[in-house]
């Protein structure tokens, strides 16, 4: 199983090489021509926040250089990393960055939200906003809205983010209370706005991307205290957020006429890191099939649901590599233990796939992230459970617990990752071999 899981790690570099940010961006402003330019005596600033923002602003900075005015960066801690900072400093220009906390955000992440605001009010007419977002903004940048305070909204997020609640409805709660979401930001700005975004939500929305920072969302997209209490999210101790839910929606004041939003790209999703695979896998002889469904539901659910699929695409005689991707959920109990949705996802399938051979899941987030952990994910085969149950762990209790970070790594099921400079989501790659190690059969590469 080692061969397998070699090739899916190389599967997994090629597909998050075609959505690195900095590759990425450097490519559409290449692709665009160049034409960034502000008013006669205006400034080009530049905005980067996300957990992919420090490798996209090092992108724009390869390409526009000395003509950036001024930068700010807010990202996940640890993201930051040396070598997209140096694209930075080499341009001269003055820049801020700002580590902030993820999945649940922190004072800093107020703080962040502050200077984001004032970052972009003090623009003038004449000057350019280059606004690059990728996932993770809604933690790493929190404003609230009066009466909401910033404890209370520390606080929902949590709840929400360890709700069973889709990413669509919980942005539309963190719109609500927020002072800087849904649009809000862009209105501070005098100046006009391009958006360069990666995509980590479902359809590629823009207004569901970092919270919807410089879009609006659509009129019939509003969350209810209602919705809420019936997802089991408790509001009678957060006054401030709970009078939000309750009023009529308006609009945050923010500064007249702004030009808003004057133009948007996509520059990085998940179906281009999939779209990468076709020719790995052609050059080495090897079928690929995607899963038509998306990964939304609750991530124990879709493990099983993909190990069941994949012995099945097994006994059916096909092989190759089986895709899928998205963003399942882990509703969370009372005391739940350490663990992520991409870990969860790939210790549920370690029990469907229990005794097999010839199969091997790789499960992980692309930023190099999964929960309040320092694994991207896990890879599972048949030996897995059976391994843990060796070692003395329980893993059905585990599983049941969301305590699968800690089984995991005990056995090196987990996978490891720095900040992959990218965040598409997560992303499933199932090797689907022969279980009797058939040397005709298309075989890992050694």
């Amino acid at each position: 199983m080692r061969e397998i899981r070699a090739a899916l790690s190389e599967a997994w570099e090629v597909a998050l090489r075609r959505v690195h940010g900095r590759q990425a961006v450097h490519d559409a402003l290449v692709r665009e021509g160049g034409g960034w330019h502000p008013k006669p005596g205006g400034r080009l600033r530049m905005v980067s926040v996300g957990k992919a923002a420090m490798a996209m602003a090092a992108g724009a900075a390869s390409v526009l250089g000395r003509r950036l005015d001024g930068t700010l960066v807010v990202t996940k801690r640890g993201h930051a990393l040396e070598d997209w900072t140096e694209l930075l400093l080499d341009t001269g220009c003055p820049y801020r960055c700002i580590e902030a906390g993820h999945p649940y955000p922190d004072a800093t992440s107020g703080a962040a939200g502050l200077a984001l605001r004032s970052f972009v009010a003090e623009l003038r007419e004449q000057d350019l906003l280059m606004a690059l977002v990728s996932g993770g903004a809604s933690a790493l940048t929190v404003m609230p809205r009066p009466p909401c305070t910033l404890q209370e909204k520390l606080l929902l997020h949590r709840r929400l983010v360890d709700s069973a609640l889709p990413i669509d409805r919980i942005n539309a709660v963190r719109r609500r209370v927020s002072a800087i979401k849904g649009g809000a930001l862009a209105r501070w700005s005098r100046a006009p706005i391009l958006v360069l975004g990666m995509s980590d939500v479902p359809g590629d929305a823009w207004h569901l991307l970092g919270g919807g920072l410089f879009h609006e969302p659509p009129a019939d997209e509003e969350a209810s205290e209602d919705e809420l209490l019936r997802a089991g999210i408790r509001l009678d101790d957060l006054p401030g957020a709970q009078a939000l839910l309750r009023a009529p929606r308006s609009s945050t004041v923010a500064v007249a006429r702004s030009p808003g939003v004057q133009g948007a790209l996509l520059v990085a999703t998940l179906e281009l890191a999939v779209d990468a695979l076709a020719p790995w896998a052609r050059a080495r002889g090897l079928s690929l099939r995607r899963r038509d469904a998306v990964l939304r539901g609750e991530a124990a659910i879709e493990g099983r649901s993909i190990a069941r699929e994949a012995l099945d695409l097994q006994a059916k005689g096909w092989r190759g590599l089986f895709v899928s991707g998205g963003e399942p959920v882990v509703t969370l109990g009372e005391r739940p233990g350490v663990g992520g949705r991409a870990q969860e996802l790939a210790f549920a399938a370690a029990e469907v796939l229990r005794g097999s051979t010839g199969v091997g899941i790789w499960a992980a987030g692309t930023d190099g992230t999964d929960g309040p952990t320092d694994a991207a994910g896990a890879y599972v085969d048949g030996a897995t459970w059976p391994r843990m149950e060796a070692a003395g762990w329980r893993p059905e209790v585990c599983l049941t617990g969301h305590d699968t970070f800690a089984a995991l790594r005990a056995i090196g099921a987990s996978v490891i990752t720095k900040a992959t400079g990218t965040n598409v989501n997560d992303l499933v790659l199932t090797w689907v071999g022969d279980p009797s190690g058939d040397p005709s059969d298309p075989q890992p590469p050694h």
